[in-house]
């Protein structure tokens, strides 16, 4: 499995929210209600956004599966039920009408990137003197980019010698 897994899926409507429910269903094989919004501000502030992703779990009834699409379906514009609700746990009720739950677990997110100059400089390492001096004699530095949050690292090649070592 040294090659990366990539699943791909047509877009059905170019509407993020049905098309990551037809990308669930078809890549993943599970059924998924998402329902996504932004709300903004006659001064083109962000007032409210968000999201629902509701995916159901093996052996999960139709009746109770309908059941939450109508009550996700009931209660409007998910960015108007954002915008009114601060909390996740205010909005549940809503979601959960008529269904027993209980919630197993919380955890704040967030976007954060481990890279770091060390790590990115070990990736440059494992290229031979040869590849290292032949791309800073092009470029003039030796510079690499982390893909997931775009932060670039310069490096000079005594930089990495040293990491080889």
């Amino acid at each position: 499995m040294k090659q990366p897994f990539i699943g791909r899926v047509p877009l059905v409507s170019g509407e993020i929210a049905e098309d990551l429910s037809q990308y669930f269903y078809m890549s993943e094989q599970v059924l998924s209600l998402v329902s996504l919004g932004v709300l903004v501000d006659t001064d083109l502030t962000i007032l409210a956004a968000g999201g629902l992703l509701i995916q159901a779990m093996p052996g999960a009834r139709e009746d109770l599966l309908a059941k939450l699409e109508n009550n996700v379906l009931n209660m409007g514009a998910i960015s108007e039920v954002i915008k009114n609700h601060k909390r996740i746990e205010d909005i549940a009720p809503q979601v959960m009408k008529g269904v027993e739950y209980y919630i197993t677990g919380e955890q704040n997110l967030q976007f954060k990137c481990n890279c770091s100059r060390e790590r990115l400089a070990a990736i440059l390492a494992q290229l031979s003197d040869e590849e290292l001096d032949e791309i800073y004699a092009a470029e003039g530095k030796l510079e690499v980019c982390c893909n997931f949050c775009n932060e670039f690292y310069e490096y000079t090649p005594d930089d990495i010698k040293i990491m080889k070592k």
